[in-house]
């Protein structure tokens, strides 16, 4: 059975990287702490998280293919009370160690600036790292309140991007994206009541001040219109949180399925292939059925698209979303006459590597490959490895015919 995994992992690791000669561009952190181990993680344009534990002299390469946000933040974990990101660009090095005396991280290496700078905004009201806990709000607070703290955080970062321009031994290109993923922080921030809105409490109104707020913050998200999606992470949570805003006016919460609707309804080319991707991503992972939705994507997403690609991978189809949709719940019968359905089949085989053989009795190419199939599932056994055999037949009679001639010993489901 092992090997058959094996040659399994092979052939999809085949299929999907290919034979490869190119070095992508890469930065490397290495920690140089004596003892102490690092947490670090980061995340790339599918919001999908890297983790990582790097023991004393670890090293970690990070890569800047087509998938990697560039510069992009490498943070330790949320809830680290020293917690803090550094920036990263293709050909950076960067030191870690603790600093037992401080209780703390020092960062060295080639841009020692930037490092001090990222250092310092990981202990700001509107660090880039973690939640949105820089200002407290409740359904409760009074919105006045609430803008308030929010002047107050905005001051506070336009004198940290002050400090940022005028400091010498800073990248162009550092200085360009930490100001704008600040702005969008803060941005982020204002959009608080929306983002935090409670699905079982009617949604608040928003006083007429707090939505001109708002509506003043909104030329960030234009100025961003030209970026690529590499570049900006904190751009798409703006644009995921200002969705839930739209929402909240017309009197919604806003949900995956909101956002998609929204995102695709106000925002245009990338941007609004990138959030309605994110919001399906998360619909999928909180077990709501999206089919739908993603059949509505392919209609008008870029046929080549990263984000289409990524949405219809294989492996996104084994979700448990997916096993809940009415397609594998569709009626199939057995040759015993049972009813069953696919859905009912793949969970009684959850733990194997199944093979689904769809076939039929008109298609020779599938009678021909049949002994192959057969002698693999008499070679590893029923124990580890299901070979289901789904009939695509519309001839009841000559899918029994056929199924009696060359699967007559195996259980042959047809859709009925």
């Amino acid at each position: 059975m092992s090997k058959l995994r094996t040659s399994i992992l092979m052939l999809m690791a085949f299929l999907l990287v290919g034979p490869s000669n190119a070095n992508p561009l890469q930065a490397t952190v290495i920690n140089r702490s004596t003892e102490k181990k690092v947490f670090l993680y980061y995340k790339n344009v599918f919001l999908e998280q890297n983790n990582y534990t790097l023991s004393p002299n670890d090293t970690l390469n990070v890569a800047f293919d087509d998938d990697a946000f560039s510069p992009v933040l490498v943070s330790t974990p949320v809830g680290n009370k020293h917690g803090a990101g550094i920036f990263l660009m293709p050909g950076d090095t960067v030191y870690i160690s603790y600093n037992e005396a401080e209780d703390n991280y020092d960062y060295t290496g080639s841009h020692p600036v930037e490092l001090a700078l990222a250092k310092k905004l990981g202990q700001a009201r509107f660090s880039l790292v973690g939640p949105y806990d820089q200002v407290a709000y409740g359904s409760k607070m009074k919105f006045e309140y609430f803008l308030e703290e929010c002047r107050k955080v905005r001051s506070e970062s336009e004198d940290y991007i002050n400090e940022l321009n005028s400091t010498h031994g800073v990248r162009p290109t550092f200085k360009a994206h930490l100001e704008r993923e600040i702005q969008l922080r803060v941005f982020s921030i204002l959009l608080l009541p929306a983002i935090l809105q409670n699905p079982k409490e009617v949604v608040r109104p928003y006083p007429q001040f707090y939505q001109d707020t708002v509506r003043t913050y909104t030329q960030i998200l234009q100025e961003q219109e030209s970026l690529s999606e590499n570049a900006s992470e904190r751009l798409l949570y703006a644009m995921s949180g200002y969705a839930m805003f739209i929402a909240a006016l017309e009197g919604r919460y806003g949900d995956f399925k909101v956002q998609y609707e929204i995102a695709k309804r106000e925002y245009t080319g990338y941007q609004r292939e990138w959030v309605c991707f994110t919001a399906l991503k998360a619909a999928q992972k909180s077990n709501t059925g999206v089919n739908a939705l993603i059949r509505d994507y392919q209609t008008w997403a870029q046929s080549e698209s990263k984000f289409v690609r990524k949405l219809m991978m294989a492996k996104e189809l084994n979700e448990v979303a997916f096993l809940h949709e009415a397609e594998l719940n569709d009626p199939f019968i057995t040759l015993n006459n049972e009813q069953t359905s696919l859905f009912e089949i793949i969970s009684k085989n959850r733990g194997k590597v199944i093979f689904l053989d769809l076939w039929a009795s008109w298609c020779m190419p599938c009678l021909i490959q049949f002994p192959a199939s057969l002698q693999m599932r008499e070679q590893y056994g029923e124990e580890d490895l299901a070979v289901i055999y789904l009939s695509v037949d519309t001839d009841h009679e000559k899918w029994l015919e056929a199924s009696a001639k060359h699967l007559w010993n195996v259980s042959c489901p047809e859709k009925s």
